[in-house]
């Protein structure tokens, strides 16, 4: 089990390292922080075993198996604060658009395929580091 951290701290310490925080752990710090604890040593695992899981190489291919796995975006309860902590997501999986980024990002990144993030005007999603004319 991870040692217990604050985890305002935390996010502000990973935050503060700027392109050098690690997503992952940021995603996790979110729910860290409403519910003061996360063990996020086995929250990191979860991500690996999914990335296990998929074992794909192509952004494409992990698009699918994510839609296959059921994760999806939850539109009957959109402002449910469960859709945005990661460690939910994974758990239920609904969250919402930036949320599911994230998960694809992670899971990707473990895989070897490089995604970003991009917001637009009210949705967010991802695109191919390589590629960026080509979204997902």
């Amino acid at each position: 089990m991870s040692p217990l951290v604050d985890p305002f701290e935390s996010f502000r310490s990973e935050v503060l390292k700027g392109s050098d925080a690690s997503l992952d752990r940021l995603a996790f710090l979110i729910p860290a922080c409403g519910t003061g604890w996360l063990d996020f040593d086995y929250q990191i695992g979860r991500l690996d075993d999914l990335a296990e899981e998929f074992g794909g190489t192509e952004a494409s291919e992990l698009m699918g198996w994510m839609a296959i796995r059921g994760f999806r975006g939850n539109a009957k309860q959109y402002y449910d604060p469960d859709n945005s902590f990661l460690n939910r997501v994974i758990d239920r999986g609904l969250g919402i658009p930036i949320s599911l980024s994230v998960l694809a990002i992670e899971v990707g990144r473990r895989c070897g395929i490089e995604l970003v993030g991009i917001g637009l005007p009210t949705e967010f999603i991802v695109a191919e580091r390589d590629n960026p004319d080509r979204f997902h």
